[in-house]
């Protein structure tokens, strides 16, 4: 199972193990992605988020 904390900096886990990215920009669109979620997030916020 994968589960998702937003709440102060973003962490990932799967099956108990952590899988959050390391890369700081893959973090920031992922974030943001989870702050929209059920939502489509048009390019430009994601370009502009960057």
């Amino acid at each position: 199972m994968l589960t998702w904390r937003t709440l102060g900096s973003v962490r990932a886990s799967a099956d108990g193990h952590d899988v959050t990215p390391s890369a700081p920009k893959v973090r920031q669109v992922l974030a943001l992605l989870l702050a929209r979620r059920n939502t489509v997030v048009p390019l430009a916020a994601l370009t502009a988020e960057l």
